[in-house]
C-alpha cells in the first residue's frame, strides 16, 4: 500500500500481483485497477475492477473505480448503472464525482473531470 500511495506503482504493482498469485484478494484487485488506471491503460483496469466486483458487488470503491474507467472508455451504459449503484451505496462518496451522472453543463463538466481524476481510493 504505501508504494501505492507514494507514487512507486511499479513496485506496488509487484506486491499486489505476489498476493494475486496466492488468492483473489479483493483490496489489491481494486489497487491494481487504479494502478492501471493511472497509466491510462483502463482495458486492464476494467479487468481488476470487474474481479474486484465478483469478490465486493456493492463496495463503494468498486463501484466508482468501474463508473470512472467506463466513462474513459466512452461506456455510457455501463457509467450510468455503476454510478446509480454508487448513489444507493455511498451518495457522499457519488457527490464528489458528480460528473458521472452525466447530467448538466458540458464545461463544468470538463473541470469537474480533471479534479476527480486526481482522486483514488486504495484499498487496505
Amino acid at each position: 500500500m504505501l508504494y501505492a500511495r507514494y507514487g512507486l506503482t511499479d513496485k506496488a504493482e509487484r506486491e499486489f500481483k505476489k498476493v494475486l498469485a496466492q488468492r483473489e484478494y479483493m483490496p489489491a484487485l481494486m489497487n491494481l485497477g487504479n494502478i492501471y488506471y493511472l497509466k491510462k491503460e483502463m482495458a486492464k483496469a476494467l479487468e481488476y475492477y470487474s474481479r474486484a466486483q465478483r469478490l465486493s458487488p456493492d463496495r463503494a470503491a468498486v463501484l466508482l473505480g468501474l463508473a470512472r474507467v467506463n466513462h474513459e472508455l466512452e461506456d455510457y451504459g455501463e457509467v450510468q448503472k455503476n454510478y446509480s449503484r454508487l448513489e444507493q451505496v455511498s451518495p457522499e462518496l457519488a457527490d464528489k464525482f458528480g460528473y458521472l451522472a452525466l447530467k448538466g453543463d458540458t464545461s463544468a463538466r470538463a473541470a469537474e473531470v480533471d479534479k476527480a481524476r486526481e482522486i483514488l481510493l486504495w484499498e487496505e
